[in-house]
Formats: structure tokens, C-alpha cells, sequence
């Protein structure tokens, strides 16, 4: 099939498109020195993808720069019967160069391109998060959040250009369930630190529910499992460890719901040194918070410790 005529000096700025050599597929002539250019968007990079390729080796050959400069950074150059694998430029032009010899010829080449307009990569979304935004060009962020009970570790991301590079900054943050904290509000979750995952060792964490004066605390557990004899989760009813202990807990049996008599409760976890109890040696632990005026509405959330 005869190939569409490609001049031996073009521009190519569509975002994407097909480089043939003269005369591809029947054989390029001889004495050629051919220039094709690749320009992209500012700010976006090129791929190149080597469908054929057979020139005379060593004699004629295409050489690849990153750049349409004089001193442009060679990306490749080729000769012979090997498809080149693919290429991709650092910066938004791509200069391709043919030189053929006076003696024999090859098939030639067949190369497409494409560009994309976003250089930085996809960043994915940390486990047990999401992220907001779609856009991964020069300039562009993406905001980070996490699920009910975990903590961001990091911040805001966005798309930086440095000399030929293109990367996100800072790092793209993680989700981690906290060793203690603060919950307020009408629902929410309690982790126990790494949860899922086993739990760190010699651990002290401390966590203070608070809720609103006309509120009491009822506390679920979803699951448990921690190291017995020396692994704890103490339960307060107050605002702190001086106030009433309501139990003291340990190994897999699951305990019952749990009330406090005002609108404050005290979790402490304690874990020892030694190896955690099991795979998955976590708490989980379900909150209602229970409205205690006269209408006696109550208000159902899931807060996982």
C-alpha cells in the first residue's frame, strides 16, 4: 500500500500524527538530509512509537534530539533493522534528523506520535482516601482527603516544572489512623494506630470524646482483637484517666456497648513491646451519640477506633 507523502523537511504540531521517511515503504533515495520537527503545547511532552524501521547500517541513520536548540540532548540515534523502542522528550519539541548515504537503501521508517498535555503523572489516591482535582499539567494541584477516622499526613500537591523534569510537590501525602486524637461532632471513627494493619508496639494513645452538654456517649465495638495480659484498652467515663474506669479490655472477645453517664469519655490504648497479638490485631468501634433532653432523639454514627 502506498504511504501518503511526507516532505523531507515538515512541522508537525497536531497532537498526534504519523513521520514516514521519503517514499516509505518502497525505499527512501540516496544523498538525503531530511528535518522533521515535533511541537507540542508548552508544557506537555512527546511520545514516539517506532512502527517500522530498516535503514542501511551504518551508513544512514535518524538521529532524535530533545529540542529544536543546536545543542539539543540526543535522545537516540538509529541504523539498521531494530525497531527502536519508544521514546519520550523531556521538553515540548522533538527535532528528527535523516541522513542517507550515495549507496544503498533501506525500507525506511513509519513512526507515530502523540503529546499530552499534562506531564505529571497520575499520583493516584492514597489508601483509604481521595483525592480532588484531574488535572496533572504545569501549575495544576490536587487536594487530598481522607475517610472517617484517618488522618492526612502531607498536604496539597501541585504539577512544578524543574529544568527537564516534571514532578509533583511536595510528595503526594498518605492516610494513617492517628495514635489518639480528639473527636467531636455527631459522628465519626476511632482507629486504633495503623488499623487495619497490626498495631505498633510500646504504644501510649490517648483519645478524648467530647460531645455537646445535652449528649451521652454510647460506644460499639465493632471489632477487637488486641495481644492479652499485656496489651490494653482502658475506658474512662470522664474527661480524662482520673475520672471513673468503666472496664479494662484485652484479647478477642468483643465487649458490649458501652454508655457514659455525661458527654465526655476517655479511651487509652496501651500496647507493650513485645509482638502484637495477631494479623489483625485492631479495634473498631462504633459511637452513638444519644440525645438526652425530653424529646429523646437520638442521633446514629460509626466512629472506628
Amino acid at each position: 500500500v502506498k504511504m501518503p507523502f511526507v516532505p523531507c523537511f515538515s512541522n508537525f504540531t497536531a497532537p498526534m500524527g504519523t513521520v514516514l521517511s521519503p517514499d516509505y515503504p518502497e525505499g527512501y533515495g540516496n544523498n538525503l538530509n531530511c528535518v522533521w520537527l515535533i511541537i507540542s503545547e508548552p508544557g506537555s511532552r512527546i511520545h514516539l512509537a517506532f512502527n517500522d524501521f530498516d535503514l542501511e547500517p551504518p551508513y544512514d541513520f535518524l538521529t532524535i534530539k530533545d529540542g529544536d536548540q543546536s545543542g539539543a540532548t540526543i535522545l537516540g540515534r538509529f541504523s539498521g533493522a531494530e525497531v527502536p523502542s519508544h521514546l519520550t522528550s523531556n521538553s515540548n519539541v522533538l527535532q528528527l534528523e535523516f541522513q542517507a548515504d550515495h549507496s544503498m537503501s533501506g525500507r525506511g521508517f513509519n513512526i507515530t506520535y502523540k503529546y499530552d498535555l499534562e506531564p505529571c503523572e497520575d499520583p493516584g489516591t492514597p489508601r483509604y482516601g481521595w483525592h480532588t482535582g484531574s488535572k496533572f499539567g504545569i501549575g495544576d494541584s490536587l487536594s487530598f482527603y481522607c475517610n472517617t477516622g484517618y488522618r492526612l499526613q502531607g498536604s496539597r500537591i501541585t504539577c512544578i516544572q524543574v529544568e527537564n523534569r516534571y514532578y509533583w510537590q511536595p510528595s503526594p501525602p498518605s492516610c494513617i489512623a492517628p495514635c489518639g486524637g480528639n473527636v467531636t461532632g455527631s459522628s465519626g471513627f476511632i482507629l486504633s494506630p495503623n488499623y487495619p494493619h497490626p498495631y505498633p508496639h510500646s504504644k501510649d494513645c490517648d483519645w478524648l470524646i467530647a460531645v455537646h452538654s445535652d449528649y451521652v456517649i454510647s460506644l460499639a465495638f465493632i471489632s477487637f482483637s488486641i495481644e492479652p495480659n499485656y496489651d490494653f484498652l482502658y475506658i474512662y467515663d470522664g474527661p480524662d484517666s482520673s475520672a471513673h474506669l468503666i472496664g479494662s479490655f484485652q484479647d478477642s472477645k468483643l465487649p458490649e456497648k458501652i454508655e457514659s453517664t455525661s458527654n465526655f469519655m476517655y479511651l487509652a490504648f496501651r500496647s507493650d513491646g513485645s509482638v502484637s497479638y495477631t494479623a489483625c490485631a485492631s479495634l473498631s468501634i462504633s459511637t452513638e451519640y444519644v440525645y438526652v433532653v425530653q424529646q429523646g432523639i437520638s442521633f446514629d454514627t460509626h466512629l472506628v477506633f
